[in-house]
């Protein structure tokens, strides 16, 4: 399929909501439609990235380039954020604000470490003035010079850590002298989570961030901030539906935004709700790809890619892999454009892996390559992107029963991890894994079903240490893999006629990665084998209801037979 009938078919994912069921949303629409008619024309605000309400100083011709700007802000939109700071500038130079905001773009990511530009920064600042009191000086309010205050500080001196912190500590002094001020606030929830890193260390500023974002959302509903960073903040399988509100909003809040039209895939991915996932990295990818043609690049941006990434997996949680099909040979297309980045040839690997190994197309693959890299050029590998392809050549080897082709993987996944700790490479904990589960699958293959049971089950102790995944597993270095480490001991265990053992491995890894359909599957299987016959309708019906499902699903059929005659469900 070409990328145009592609980009055709990403646009039907999903109907607007039109209508909201809360009364005092619906009035915050309401009331923000009345204002947007009766302002005048060249100060209207754009719908399609939310609406704020910055009051300021600056001349009038500059207000509609800084309001654009500050809506981009919010969604991380950095380079259009920076250009409409710099359109603002134009239009009134002494205007401090437009300053503090072309500065404020050089600040990205959610959560520590925070991804900075600190020269083009500063660089930023000192075209407002060469000293800080300078530039204070040309804020004529308290207020502006508290925003301009703390970015200074951002920007100051100090390491990253500390900058973040004493930036949180200005922004809620800020947010506490203006309470009214819906940017100030939200900007401040947005630095508490840029103090932490996303995880088990994060968990109380992402409250606290939560419960700021969710008080200027129920005051204006259509607040770009407020829903960004309530997706942010509850992020997490076990607290993404308090996020679902804003979620749903943020997916047709800022048609132009692709960051922003992606977002809520972190709410819908946390939930298992993969027809909304599908839906929100669709409209992301064909508004990325609108934007890459607009700008006229000679690749897409990292967005568009980013998004395929993510719509590709929603389709293998659907079961659709014709639709999965079509996203990876889009992704490779792109990846194959050499304007495109290693990095996004570095996330199509981790597709194919990924797809080999949820559509059970084993093959045997050449990694000769992959492993003599490793030896020779560690510092060059990519371990999450080398360690998926091995993995999935490992299964793949495995399950056509080709134990030495599944053992030379394996080894190379040890050696993989073996390097990454002799050079202190960051994070090991995925690479473990998959070295393990790599073994596990060789053993088996080699008919040791006792020494590939103890594998799989350490290999599930280390990814129980770990965060459940922000989106795809084995996206981020700090992931689990992409074959979830539950999922896998679960279904050995069933296969080695242990059910009981194997159902509490199926509902740990649906308690960190909902609806996954071969969990669903795993856990209706291993209540049958017990007798447990309400789990084994629940799961074959949650499998049966699978959000957007497709034709590809696993067990569908047994599912079917389970619906049709609950009391002895099939087995295929």
């Amino acid at each position: 399929m070409s990328d145009v009938s592609l980009r055709s078919s990403l646009r039907v994912g999903g109907q607007p909501m039109l209508a909201r069921r809360d009364l005092i949303t619906r009035a915050a629409l309401l009331l923000g439609l009345v204002c947007w008619l009766a302002a005048p024309s060249a100060f209207a605000q754009r719908a399609t990235l939310g609406s704020v309400n910055f009051p300021n100083s600056g001349a009038a011709a500059a207000q509609p380039y800084f309001i654009e700007g500050v809506k981009f802000l919010h969604s991380f939109e950095w380079e259009d954020a920076a250009e409409a700071f710099r359109k603002a500038q134009q239009a009134d130079p002494g205007f401090a604000l437009a300053y503090w905001g072309e500065a404020l773009s050089h600040t990205g990511g959610h959560h520590y470490p925070m991804e900075q530009d600190i020269a083009a920064a500063r660089k930023a600042l000192l075209k407002l003035g060469a000293t800080r009191a300078e530039r204070l000086a040309k804020a004529p309010t308290e207020r502006e010079r508290g925003y301009l205050s703390a970015v200074e500080v951002l920007y100051g001196e100090g390491d990253g850590q500390e900058r973040a912190q004493q930036y949180a500590a200005a922004m809620g002094q800020l947010s506490a002298r203006f309470p009214d001020d819906d940017d100030a606030a939200t900007l401040y929830a947005l630095a508490l989570m840029r103090t932490a890193r996303r995880g088990r260390e994060s968990v109380r500023v992402d409250m606290q961030a939560g419960a700021i974002a969710l008080r200027v959302f129920r005051r204006n509903g259509n607040h770009p901030g407020a829903v960004h960073y309530i997706v942010h903040a509850f992020d997490d399988p076990s607290r993404a539906i308090i996020g679902l509100e804003a979620a749903d909003v943020y997916a047709y809040l800022a048609p132009d935004a692709p960051h922003a039209l992606h977002m809520p895939s972190h709410i819908y991915v946390q939930l298992g709700q993969w027809d909304k996932l599908s839906a929100a990295n669709e409209r992301s990818y064909a508004a990325s790809l609108r934007r890459s043609e607009q700008k006229q690049l000679r690749a897409i941006e990292g967005q568009a890619f980013h998004a395929m990434f993510w719509l590709h997996y929603a389709y293998l949680m659907q079961g659709n892999f014709a639709k999965a099909d079509e996203a990876l040979a889009v992704a490779g297309r792109h990846a194959k454009n050499i304007d495109a980045g290693s990095n996004r040839s570095g996330q199509y690997e981790t597709m194919v892996a990924r797809h080999t190994i949820e559509t059970a197309r084993w093959h045997v693959a050449e990694v000769a390559p992959i492993i003599a890299q490793i030896r020779d050029a560690p510092d060059r590998v990519n371990p999450k992107v080398v360690g998926a392809t091995l993995l999935a050549a490992a299964f793949s080897a495995a399950h056509l029963q080709n134990a030495a082709a599944a053992k030379v993987a394996a080894a190379g996944l040890r050696d993989l991890e073996a390097s990454m700790k002799a050079r202190k490479a960051g994070e090991t904990k995925q690479v473990e894994i998959m070295a393990l589960e790599a073994d596990g699958m060789t053993l088996l293959a080699g008919g040791d079903r006792d020494g590939a049971l103890k594998r799989l089950a350490q290999a599930a102790v280390i990814e129980e240490s770990m965060d459940p995944p922000s989106g795809p597993p084995g996206e981020q270095d700090t992931d689990p893999p992409i074959k979830p480490a539950h999922e896998l001991l679960g279904e050995v265990l069933l296969e080695a006629g242990r059910p009981a053992e194997a159902a509490k491995q199926f509902a740990i890894g649906l308690d960190r990665m909902p609806n996954r359909p071969r969990l669903l599957l795993g856990a209706a299987r291993a209540a049958v084998k017990i007798n447990d016959q309400a789990t084994a309708q629940l799961r074959y019906r949650q499998l049966l209801n699978l959000p957007g499902g497709g034709p590809d699903r696993p067990g569908l059929d047994e599912a079917r037979a389970s619906a049709a005659s609950p009391a002895t469900p099939g087995e295929k």
